[in-house]
């Protein structure tokens, strides 16, 4: 039995206060939506749709509703400058299917190295000439420090990120969120220790 889309917002007015449940057709295959994401600079990112889509669009304002700067059918301008944010948005980013729709992320060599650390300039496309050298830029970059960072600027980084990603602070939360943090803070812990060893 088909249902026009009438009915559902009736249905949805008139039980407003109960659940309600929705059943979608299996597609054969998803509709794939296209997202662009870009770093203006590592506290400040745009999300552009290549076409207008509400469900992803409202999928996206709900996840980062806090952060928006201001936005379109098509665009949103995030801040993410402090470090929930982009945790927030590393979140809202994992989730590659809405409804029938999948989400396609594309994003430039620059968009890593500005939003997550101040070497702006670095390629990532570069990354697989040394596996060594791969390494170590990978943990300057979850340290968010500079390539060649000093032992002092490494420590403070640390210390400041690892305060922001404590499991301890967010026990309270949802599983899923607890075990993002404890991801974070051991990567913290695996980074600074190999720096600290190497530098």
């Amino acid at each position: 039995m088909t249902f026009r889309m009438s009915f559902f917002l009736r249905s949805m007015l008139r039980y407003g206060n109960q659940p309600i449940k929705i059943e979608l057709e299996a597609l054969e295959e998803p509709e794939v939506v296209k997202v662009k994401l870009y770093a203006y600079d590592k506290g400040t990112v745009l999300i552009s749709l290549n076409s207008p889509n509400s469900w992803v669009t409202n999928y996206l304002r709900s996840q980062l509703e806090v952060y928006i700067e201001r936005g379109t059918d098509v665009s949103l301008v995030i801040d993410v400058s402090e470090y929930k944010a982009k945790a927030r948005l590393e979140r809202a980013l994992n989730k590659r299917h809405i409804l029938h729709y999948q989400i396609q992320y594309t994003y430039d060599n620059h968009f890593m190295s500005k939003l997550y650390s101040d070497f702006a300039n670095f390629s990532f496309g570069d990354l697989c000439k040394d596996a060594e050298e791969n390494e170590n830029v990978q943990f300057y970059t979850i340290l968010e420090c500079p390539i060649g960072a000093s032992q002092d600027a490494l420590k403070r980084s640390y210390k400041k990120l690892t305060k922001v990603y404590h499991p301890d602070k967010i026990f309270h939360e949802t599983p899923n969120m607890v075990e993002h943090y404890t991801q974070k803070f051991q990567l913290l812990q695996e980074a600074y220790t190999a720096l600290r060893v190497v530098s």
